[in-house]
């Protein structure tokens, strides 16, 4: 039987998971392809498919390291984080390091659902939307897609990149099997966010790391392991299902969002005007490079 041992979860963040690096096939190899059953799709995603369920759990491979190979990493007191001596590196990876950790301790306790562990998350999604444009008739049976990819221990993501992702019900139901102070959230973007006009619930989940992308990123182990157990204890087919394929929850009129006048902000660098979250605001992508235009409210 396929075994991924308590605190593993330290010697996955050793790897430098650049996108379509060694290193991140390395670390594919190791931890996904050797659970029996799982398999590659056209694009590279990695899928355990359980046709019995309607729920799928997602992750990530990839991380946003600059370079691949190996890094140096820390625990103490239950948080890991990059290593003193550690001067290469530009994050810790547990964006989603954690996820995949987690996926692979339901998968050993035997949590009936399918399993999508996606490639190039990081740079918009690729795998995911590649998945949505090909297989969309299969994506449609599923009526759950949480992806384990929130920063943080407290956010059951309802919002996602243009809007609602999933129902407040939803997220209240799951924050009420987990046990754990869970409540609903705003979010940015996640491969759950490319499923929206297919699947009804689509989510993202804090899975305990913060400061993701930066050198400061840590990861709350101990959190890891408590939303893992919960999440193997789940009852997924009693989770409400209430929201709709494609109900963005926004007003769409004369091809312009409906909002409110008050809501609109303008970019910090050259005045366009945008609509923020509550976590971030987003600058014009003409001034900044794809997902580099993220600057951290105050």
């Amino acid at each position: 039987m396929y075994i991924i041992p308590k605190k593993k979860i330290v010697e996955m963040l050793e790897y430098r998971r650049k996108a379509r690096s060694g290193t991140e096939r390395e670390f594919i190899a190791r931890y996904l392809d050797s659970v029996p059953g799982m398999y590659a799709d056209g694009y590279g995603n990695r899928l355990l498919v359980n046709p019995d369920s309607r729920v799928m759990i997602s992750c990530h491979t990839d991380s946003v390291s600059r370079m691949d190979g190996r890094q140096a990493v820390r625990e103490s007191n239950g948080i890991v984080s990059l290593a003193g001596r550690e001067t290469v590196s530009n994050c810790l990876g547990a964006d989603d390091a954690a996820g995949i950790y987690a996926a692979l301790r339901m998968i050993e306790a035997g949590v009936k659902a399918t399993f999508i562990f996606h490639r190039d998350e990081e740079s918009g999604g690729r795998g995911s939307a590649w998945l949505a444009d090909h297989y969309a008739g299969w994506l449609s049976n599923f009526d759950v897609c949480l992806a384990l990819d929130r920063r943080g221990t407290r956010d059951a993501i309802v919002s996602q990149s243009w809007g609602k992702c999933a129902s407040g019900e939803f997220a209240r139901g799951l924050a009420a099997q987990l046990c754990m102070g869970h409540a609903a959230a705003d979010g940015i973007f996640t491969d759950s966010a490319n499923y929206v006009d297919l699947i009804p619930e689509c989510s993202n989940l804090s899975i305990g790391y913060q400061n993701e992308h930066t050198t400061r990123e840590t990861l709350d182990i101990d959190y890891l392991e408590a939303v893992t157990e919960r999440l193997i204890a789940v009852e997924w087919e009693s989770l409400p299902i209430v929201r709709k394929p494609g109900d963005s929850g926004h007003a769409w009129r004369d091809n312009v969002w409906d909002v409110v006048l008050e809501d609109i902000e303008c970019c910090d660098s050259c005045g366009a005007e945008f609509i923020p979250s509550d976590d971030f605001q987003f600058e014009c992508p003409a001034c900044v490079e794809l997902f580099g235009c993220m600057t951290r409210r105050q």
